[in-house]
């Protein structure tokens, strides 16, 4: 095996590693050590989404308009989730929930690799990222569509978040129960109860927003920088304040 420009990373939840996923489709496991040690071989497409909830599955989204739920342990597909067109952005849960979308506008439910409901038209424009909202036992979307929407994990539309004024590439939920989004108008937003709370103005396009335990907010911006927002007065002089 070998490495490829990775498009995105995501960290095992049982710190053994970290699953790679590259604009060739494949996507690899890496040891602490940096070594690849398993590759996963399905998609045609570029992997543009990875998720995991449990230490022995995740599920991938490409371009090829599939979702992938595969064996973490063997390497092998568990279920190939078919439906969307175009790039395919996913989020499981360890309830056996997956919910999945893409630039045909629509969100799909799935429970255990088996379709549940499809929410057509749940944006105007194509779906770029979920996250679990756990203070509402639902999820968050965002769009090309300039919008954030909550959900119930039945798929029911809870409210919208409007306030960006480009695209919205990233959502991301904080323990406070905050939502964090970013976007093609170079700002971070964090939104509480249907209102925008603080806007965080950042010098180029936001792609990536993640945090760690300590509840520091994880900006990755199209400078090719990565910023880390801190809350906490002791350490800021390490971070930014938000």
């Amino acid at each position: 095996m070998s490495f490829t420009l990775p498009l995105i990373l995501l960290s095992r939840p049982s710190g053994e590693g970290f699953i790679s996923a590259g604009r060739d489709g494949k996507i690899l496991q890496i040891d602490l050590e940096g070594n690849p040690v398993m590759e996963y071989s399905g998609h045609t497409a570029a992997v543009n989404s990875l998720s995991m909830a449990l230490n022995d599955e995740f599920v991938s989204g490409s371009w090829d308009g599939t979702a992938i739920v595969w064996d973490t342990s063997t390497g092998e597909q568990k279920s190939v989730l078919k439906g969307h067109t175009h790039a395919t952005a996913v989020l499981t849960l360890p309830n056996g929930i997956t919910i999945t979308g893409s630039q045909d506008k629509a969100i799909r439910l799935w429970f255990k690799g088996k379709e549940q409901k499809v929410i057509k038209n749940a944006h105007e424009d194509i779906v770029r990222c979920f996250a679990e909202v756990p203070e509402l036992n639902g999820f968050a979307s965002c769009s090309n569509d300039e919008t954030i929407k909550l959900w119930t994990m039945d798929g029911t539309h809870l409210m919208d978040y409007r306030g960006h004024a480009g695209f919205v590439f990233v959502v991301d939920t904080l323990e406070t129960g905050e939502v964090v989004s970013g976007g093609d108008d170079c700002t971070v937003k964090l939104w509480k109860d249907g209102v925008c709370k603080q806007t965080i103005q950042m010098p180029k396009t936001v792609w990536a927003i993640t945090h760690n335990k300590f509840g520091d907010l994880i900006v990755g911006c199209e400078d090719k920088t990565i910023r880390v927002f801190t809350r906490d007065v002791a350490r800021q002089d390490r971070g930014h304040e938000f």
